[in-house]
C-alpha cells in the first residue's frame, strides 16, 4: 500500500460513515459562511472537518477528490458542488 494509503481510507471512512461531511479551513471564513448557513437552515445533522487541523486529513481529501480547494461538500457519499447550494 502506497503511503498515501492510510490518509484515503481515512477520508472514505469519514465520508461513508456521515450523512453529510463538510471539509473546510478554519480561517476561511467567508468561503464557509453560505454553505454553513444554508447546512444550519436545513436543521439537518453534518460533520464539518477542519482540514488545516490535520494535515493527514487535507492531504487524504485532496488525493480522494483531486481537488485543492475548500470548503468540499460529500452528501451521501458523493462531493457535490457548493455552488448548486448557494444560488
Amino acid at each position: 500500500m502506497s503511503s498515501s494509503g492510510p490518509r484515503i481510507a481515512k477520508v472514505e471512512r469519514i465520508v461513508q460513515e456521515n450523512p453529510i461531511v463538510l471539509f473546510v479551513l478554519s480561517y476561511a471564513h467567508k468561503e464557509n459562511d453560505g454553505i454553513l448557513t444554508i447546512l444550519k437552515t436545513m436543521k439537518t445533522e453534518f460533520k464539518t472537518i477542519y482540514v488545516d487541523e490535520n494535515v493527514r486529513i487535507r492531504l487524504g481529501v485532496q488525493e480522494y477528490t483531486g481537488k485543492e480547494e475548500f470548503p468540499l461538500l460529500f452528501i451521501g457519499g458523493q462531493l457535490k458542488d457548493i455552488s448548486e447550494f448557494e444560488q
